[in-house]
């Protein structure tokens, strides 16, 4: 299991698997609610987004495809190829974001050094966040801004109104694979493949804190629920 997300009201849990699937649970009796297959790629992330009619669930593939279904129907509404390479991340942005850009429903996706924002009532490509030199394994964001990591080893805080690059986090001296924003969105956190996580201060870029003691490579990371403790 690459991905797991949590509906805004806790009910419902998406995941997505090398199984080459994206499943959907109930958190509360733990039954499979709706099983997408058919697909011949793996499934790397998946995100909600609430809608006036309940939810959209998108999932990155391997394929560069990235799939959308809407609930509680469990029907595929669209499927957009961002990418030649794997989309391995994606944040959909909120209706008032992307009212603010002029479309109903917006799109973050990240596949190889390409981030891309996208217009998903009609499939087209707004634009582009240049700066990374390597693949991106992850995006996370709210309404306003999101941060990337990168296997330059670096990790990039962009505006998604203005796209331009706020911060740039140095310090790794390997891949950076996986990030966590603190529940004040103050802090970012990372886990990279140097074997080291890091703390960060999301508004002046600076290195909180370097956090030592495993013996190989960082995949995952993230905050307690209270912003206290970081785990990897």
């Amino acid at each position: 299991v690459y991905g797991v997300d949590f509906s805004s009201d806790g009910t419902l849990l998406a995941t997505s698997s090398m199984d080459q699937t994206v499943r959907l649970w109930d958190v509360t009796t733990g039954a499979c609610r709706q099983l997408w297959q058919g697909y011949r790629n793996e499934s790397w992330e998946v995100n909600f987004l609430p809608t006036k009619d309940g939810y959209l669930v998108a999932g990155a593939w391997q394929d560069g495809m990235i799939r959308l279904w809407q609930l509680p129907s469990g029907q595929c509404v669209q499927q957009l190829v961002v990418d030649s390479g794997w989309a391995r991340s994606l944040h959909l942005i909120s209706q008032p974001m992307a009212q603010s850009l002029g479309i109903e429903r917006g799109l973050i996706t990240a596949a190889d050094n390409h981030i891309k924002l996208w217009n998903l009532d009609d499939g087209s490509l707004i634009s582009e966040f240049v700066g990374h030199q390597a693949e991106v394994p992850q995006i996370i964001g709210n309404d306003r801004w999101f941060v990337s990591c990168s296997m330059d080893q670096t990790i990039r805080l962009w505006d998604i109104q203005t796209g331009e690059c706020l911060q740039i986090f140095t310090g790794h001296q390997h891949w950076v694979f996986s990030i966590a924003c603190s529940p004040t969105e103050s802090l970012i956190a990372s886990a990279s493949l140097d074997g080291t996580a890091k703390l960060w201060d999301l508004n002046t870029g600076q290195c909180i804190q370097t956090f030592e003691g495993h013996h190989t490579q960082l995949f995952a990371i993230v905050f307690s629920l209270d912003g206290q403790q970081v785990m990897t």
